[in-house]
């Protein structure tokens, strides 16, 4: 049986942080505006994306947003995202 995708608040954390990474080197994006543009384009507030940078990020419908802003929609695996930062396999 295939492992489910891991979709908590540490992963996509990282997910971002890369991001982060490519955005700095290949448009020379400060922090700042990185998590502004991030915000912007997943329709979440700027603290949310700093939230979730840091892995803390718990709330599931920003968590939601910004996967899908990464091309990853837990829905799509059968898994919904609860608001305690956890995931269960509906």
């Amino acid at each position: 049986m295939k492992p489910l995708p891991e979709y908590s608040p540490t992963m996509l954390g990282l997910m971002l942080q890369a991001c982060q990474v490519l955005a700095k080197d290949d448009h020379g994006l400060t922090a700042q505006k990185f998590a502004r543009q991030t915000a912007t384009a997943a329709g979440v507030h700027v603290q949310s994306v700093q939230y979730a940078l840091a892995g803390r990020l718990r709330k599931a419908e920003s968590r939601v947003r910004l996967w899908a802003l990464l091309g990853h929609f837990p829905a799509d695996a059968g898994i919904v995202l609860t608001d305690d930062g956890g995931q269960i396999h509906g």
